[in-house]
C-alpha cells in the first residue's frame, strides 16, 4: 500500500468565490501542524459550550467572510466594537482643517466590507419588523408605497395578436438581439469546430484596478503617484 506524501485541500464555495481555493503541502510536513491548529481551535469551541454571553464575545473575530452568512450580525456586539474601531475618532476629525492620515484611512478601508454587510443586516432586520408592525412611528418609520414596476404586457400572446391585426412589421413587433458569447458557447456545445471560429471573434475588456489586501492571491500592478513628473510651485503662483 503506497503512502501518500502530498495532500491538496481544496475549498469550494460558489457564492463567495467562482474559483476554489486551493493549497498543496507535503503530508509529513503539514499534518501534525495542521491537526494541532484543528484540535486547539475544536478544543476551544468545546470548552465555551454553555459559557456565559459575555464570554463567548471575546473570542468572536469578526471579519468579511466569515461573518457573511451569519444570521446574527445584526446584534453582533463584536461587530460593532470592530467598527467602533476603525472609525474611533472619525467623526471628530472632520472639524479639523487636515484630512485622514493615510494610516487612519487604510484602517478604515480594511473594515468597509464587513461595515456594509452589518448595514444591510440592519437595514432587512429593520424592514421586517415595521413590515410586520412590531415596530413603526413611535419608532420614526412608516410604510409607505414605493415606485410602480417597469410596464410590462398583461398578455404577451394577445398583444402579438392584436399588433399583427394592425398589420405592424416585425421589425416594428419584435426586438432582435445577437446572442451573448456565453450563449452561443452553450449553443455549439457539441460542434467544437464551429465554436472554435466564433470564440477568434471575441474580445474580453481588461478588468478595472481593484484595491485589495495584501492577502490577495493576484499579482500586484505597479502604479505611480499621480503627483509624479510634476514639481511643487510653491507660492510663484500666487
Amino acid at each position: 500500500m503506497s503512502k501518500i506524501t502530498q495532500i491538496r485541500l481544496v475549498i469550494s464555495q460558489p457564492q463567495t468565490s467562482k474559483h476554489p481555493s486551493e493549497w498543496d503541502f507535503p503530508n509529513d510536513e503539514a499534518m501534525p501542524h495542521s491537526m494541532a491548529l484543528v484540535e486547539k481551535a475544536a478544543s476551544k469551541c468545546w470548552n465555551l459550550i454553555g459559557q456565559p454571553r459575555e464570554e463567548i464575545i471575546k473570542h468572536l473575530t469578526p471579519g468579511e467572510k466569515q461573518c457573511t452568512y451569519c444570521k446574527a450580525k445584526v446584534d453582533c456586539p463584536a461587530i460593532v466594537k470592530t467598527i467602533a474601531e476603525a472609525s474611533a475618532g472619525a467623526f471628530e476629525v472632520l472639524n479639523e482643517p487636515t484630512p485622514f492620515s493615510h494610516d487612519a484611512l487604510a484602517k478604515l478601508y480594511s473594515q468597509t466590507k464587513l461595515i456594509r454587510k452589518w448595514c444591510d443586516s440592519v437595514d432587512a432586520k429593520v424592514v421586517d419588523l415595521v413590515l410586520t408592525g412590531e415596530m413603526g412611528e413611535e419608532h420614526g418609520l412608516k410604510v409607505v408605497e414605493g415606485k410602480a414596476g417597469n410596464r410590462a404586457w398583461v398578455d404577451a400572446a394577445v398583444v402579438e395578436t392584436e399588433m399583427k391585426s394592425m398589420r405592424l412589421k416585425q421589425d416594428q413587433m419584435y426586438d432582435f438581439k445577437l446572442i451573448s458569447p456565453t450563449t452561443a458557447e452553450k449553443v455549439l456545445a457539441d460542434n467544437p469546430r464551429k465554436w472554435k471560429k466564433l470564440s477568434e471573434l471575441i474580445y474580453r475588456a481588461p478588468g478595472g484596478k481593484v484595491v485589495v489586501p495584501l492577502e490577495d492571491k493576484r499579482p500586484a500592478i505597479n502604479v505611480k503617484p499621480t503627483t509624479e513628473g510634476f514639481e511643487d510651485a510653491g507660492d510663484d503662483l500666487v
